[in-house]
């Protein structure tokens, strides 16, 4: 089912997904979504269902604080590529592998503060919904395809 609403509305949320799975149909184990804590809540709430977020919401929103809060090119750029990998890991171990460089390069007192203030508020306590390592059931990690079905309902009505 496709939910599409202009407001980040709980209550829209749970009144869309509560008339869709009125227990005739059954409940998705998974579900694919953006940032938007509305419509977690609301899927978590009404389908009891595991929520992942959309790894290209995520790259697009760690990359637009990346540049906003770190000056430094070089720093830019080393910070994307252990972001990247961390997103990537395919392992637990791999993963804390790569947070550790995070915890031990990117401190409060760097230049990088803002943006590890940003990813620990953000990222850091929601890591089981966009880190690739506990996402290993999951046949997809974006929800592009209903983003582009979106775009065209919106340029085409």
């Amino acid at each position: 089912a496709w939910m599409i609403h202009e407001n980040q509305d709980e209550e829209v949320s749970n009144k869309f997904l509560n008339a869709i799975f009125d227990g005739t149909m059954p409940k998705p184990k998974f579900a694919m979504l953006d940032e938007a804590p509305a419509e977690l809540n609301a899927v978590e709430k009404v389908l009891a269902a595991k929520c992942f977020w959309c790894e290209w919401h995520v790259k697009h929103a760690l990359k637009a604080n990346i540049t906003r809060r770190i000056r430094d090119n070089l720093q830019r750029k080393e910070c994307w590529q252990n972001l990247m990998a961390m997103l990537h890991a395919p392992t637990l171990d791999e993963f804390q592998e790569k947070w550790n460089w995070f915890e031990a390069n990117l401190n409060e007192e760097s230049a990088r503060g803002s943006f590890i203030r940003y990813f620990e508020e953000h990222y850091v306590r929601h890591k089981k919904r966009w880190a690739h390592c506990y996402q290993q059931d999951l046949p997809i990690s974006t929800n592009n395809h209903i983003e582009s079905f979106h775009n065209t309902l919106k340029r085409a009505f």
